[in-house]
């Protein structure tokens, strides 16, 4: 008889503790602090202005970066359509993003405020 009682008291305990409320889960953080959209850019971040070349990366499935003149190589953020052409020279005014990550590691990411041909 004590294993039977042993057994429906460890069965009752089991029970009762399946069915009690579970303690809640801290909340999760806001979608928009933690994970939302591009923050805007700082004031701080520099502004880079100059001429260089649109060149063709064939790397990471292809993709379009600024070979400025002063030797820096920036991936642009908006490169306009019109302006995906290997070899084209151009004049710009851009942001660099340091609150931005690439996984094309090909230099720092440009936000272009201003571009025009040559």
């Amino acid at each position: 008889m004590t294993a039977s009682r042993c057994l429906i008291i460890l069965v009752m305990v089991g029970g009762l503790v399946a069915c009690s409320a579970p303690t809640p889960a801290p909340p999760l953080p806001n979608r928009d602090s933690a994970m939302g959209s591009y923050p805007n850019p700082q004031p701080s971040e520099p502004v880079v202005a100059g001429t260089g070349t649109i060149v063709y990366v064939d790397l990471e499935g292809g993709f379009y970066a600024l070979d400025a003149d002063n030797g820096r190589r920036y991936e642009p953020t908006n490169l306009p359509a019109d302006f995906r052409h290997h070899g084209l020279r151009v004049r710009f005014r851009g942001r660099v993003r340091t609150d931005m990550v690439s996984i094309r590691m090909v230099g720092p990411i440009l936000e272009i405020l201003e571009i025009q041909r040559l």
